[in-house]
């Protein structure tokens, strides 16, 4: 009989960052970014194993330190500023399967969304495993700000809206929007395997607190993310 492990985490960690150098591994609150994330996914009930990516020696050695397991660096081709996760993602779980272990799911948990609820994210996994006319389940915070504001600066130098829409209508009156957010992206391993996406069309949104939806993208999200982490609610993954 083959074995199989029922759910995977996959936490994807480039060396090369060009908005926040190092950013995967950078002191945030005390511990490296990336063990933020470590912490919260060994403390997932629903998550088997998890593996952490990457092309850098050095987050290997983080991660390997927080007591993860870096199969091997990822390759060249795999991490570049081009590179699709899914595309990583379908090579680990490739490998994986030639070695003789195989998974149902997936949920691919990114080092840069550190403060995670450990309850959202076995909700997301049963919430896919309930659903089985569902192929994938991924994180989303509500758009505060609609994009029927968005303008496009002229070369004439002038503001011009992007949409048609009435602008002087009151925010509420807009239709509610969501955005993905770095908390999790849980998917079935055939779904993505067969789609290539962690966006497959039967994909269902798990909505998450505000707080979680913002990303470490440059340095002032760093600096957001420092204060909100501060909160008796996530100190403990410090």
């Amino acid at each position: 009989m083959i074995p199989k492990h029922k759910t995977v985490a996959l936490i994807p960690a480039r060396g090369g960052s060009k908005g926040v150098p190092g950013k995967n591994i950078i002191n945030f609150l005390g511990s490296p970014l990336i063990s933020w994330t470590i912490k919260a996914a060994k403390a997932a009930k629903s998550i088997d194993q998890i593996v952490v990516s990457t092309d850098s020696a050095e987050i290997a050695g983080v991660a390997e330190a927080c007591g993860v397991s870096v199969p091997s660096l990822r390759s060249p081709e795999l991490s570049d500023d081009t590179s699709l996760v899914s595309a990583v993602a379908i090579d680990y779980l490739r490998k994986a399967a030639e070695e003789g272990t195989f998974y149902d799911n997936l949920i691919l948990l990114e080092p840069t969304s550190p403060l995670r609820m450990v309850d959202d994210l076995d909700s997301m996994i049963n919430l896919l495993e309930n659903n089985p006319k569902v192929d994938a389940v991924v994180s989303f915070t509500r758009v505060r700000q609609s994009p029927s504001y968005v303008h496009l600066e002229s070369k004439e130098g002038l503001a011009k809206p992007l949409s048609g829409h009435e602008l002087d209508r009151p925010r509420q009156s807009f239709e509610p929007l969501i955005y993905p957010n770095g908390v999790g992206y849980v998917i079935r391993v055939s779904a993505l395997m067969r789609e290539r996406t962690f966006y497959p069309l039967k994909t269902k949104p798990f909505m998450t607190s505000l707080s979680q939806g913002y990303e470490i993208d440059e340095p002032i999200d760093l600096l957001i993310m420092s204060t909100l982490g501060m909160q008796e609610e996530y100190k403990w993954l410090s």
